[in-house]
């Protein structure tokens, strides 16, 4: 009876301790989320896998149904019990970005070298001065852009949009003056003084010039 007693106190403090730090709704929520984005990424790698065994393209669809489905249930549940989660009406912004990291994870593990820069949704590398798109994508194990290279940056682009690229590869210069034609298919580029120009003739893949560094998308 006494070691039933000395037992029952030693107990009591470890339940009042266990009572005291019981996770709240919103860790709950918070929990869950971290479990549900963990499963999301090892989901999309595991379709990867299959897609690379059987030489087809992944189907992402069941992976991103449970992973929306999920994270919804989630916060309802928080907001049933009179509480909430700490971030709120966010899947599709950490979806996205779940996406993006393991596409990279893929890409890299098939031998793609990571973007130097990524600006309105396309990997974008610097070329070497004389060299074109089509060699420069090659070099970093990935395939030429043109919706990039010629749609956002290029010929069919703008000036602003062509500077972001740039600037975000490294150019510290403004862009030279108004966007001209220079009949070589160019696309947006920096010159041998890294200043930054945009031509306005059709942006070509095998387009290159002597000193010019090309911005080219890469997929």
């Amino acid at each position: 009876m006494k070691r039933i007693l000395l037992l029952g106190t030693c107990l009591l403090p470890v339940l009042a301790f266990s009572a005291a730090h019981a996770a709240t709704q919103e860790q709950k929520c918070e929990a869950t989320k971290n479990k549900l984005a963990g499963a999301y990424m090892a989901c999309r790698q595991a379709a990867y896998a299959k897609a690379l065994l059987k030489e087809a393209g992944p189907d992402f669809s069941k992976c991103a149904a449970h992973f929306t489905s999920a994270w919804l249930k989630a916060e309802a549940k928080a907001a049933a019990k009179g509480s909430f989660c700490p971030t709120q009406g966010d899947v599709t912004e950490f979806q996205q970005a779940i996406d993006e990291l393991t596409d990279g994870f893929a890409m890299t593990l098939a031998g793609a070298l990571p973007c130097t820069a990524e600006v309105g949704g396309f990997c974008w590398f610097l070329g070497d001065a004389g060299a074109d798109c089509e060699s420069t994508c090659a070099a970093q194990g990935r395939a030429y852009d043109d919706p990039g290279t010629a749609g956002y940056a290029g010929s069919s682009g703008t000036n602003e949009q062509c500077l972001a690229v740039l600037t975000a590869l490294g150019a510290t210069q403004a862009l030279a003056a108004d966007a001209v034609s220079c009949g070589m298919g160019l696309g947006c580029h920096v010159d041998g003084a890294l200043q930054p120009h945009r031509c306005t003739d059709l942006t070509t893949a095998a387009a290159a010039g002597v000193n010019v560094g090309r911005a080219c998308a890469c997929q």
